[in-house]
């Protein structure tokens, strides 16, 4: 699977995070990074970061980070919204003791001969993003770490 059809797949399957205010970042062409923002009103910008990596076909696959930091015009409480860089997996391990990957898999693999295979992938990441990583990344203490 080329970059691109990463690329388009990840788009057509990612239109939840458009509906819930997350705009694509231009990347570098070729560079395999595709980047949402989704800025709050109290400064905080809210990252989540799809990289393709270098594969060995037929296995694919990508890397997820969340991330959220502070903007100049940041107007929270100093002990509030700290700046934060985790893959969904480590949120989910230390955040809602929620293993999604056993200790042999670091990344999200899918078949790159088998299109349904990506997407079947990204709907599991849009469960756990929905459920858990945007709540937890808008608001820290709306669904505390367990």
């Amino acid at each position: 699977m080329s970059i691109i059809s990463f690329k388009k797949t990840l788009i057509n399957n990612a239109q939840y995070l458009k509906t819930l205010g997350f705009n694509l970042e231009p990347n570098q062409p070729g560079s395999g990074v595709y980047r949402y923002l989704k800025s709050l009103s109290i400064g905080v910008e809210i990252i989540i970061e799809f990289q393709m990596l270098t594969s060995f076909p037929p296995l694919g696959e990508f890397s997820l980070y969340l991330g959220r930091r502070r903007r100049k015009a940041y107007t929270g409480k100093l002990n509030e919204y700290a700046p934060y860089m985790s893959s969904l997996a480590g949120l989910l391990s230390t955040g809602f003791d929620i293993e999604v990957f056993s200790h042999s898999k670091l990344n999200w693999q899918y078949n790159m001969e088998v299109i349904e295979s990506l997407v079947a992938e990204l709907m599991v990441i849009e469960k756990y993003l929905t459920q858990y990583g945007i709540p937890w990344l808008e608001d820290p203490f709306s669904i505390p770490p367990e």
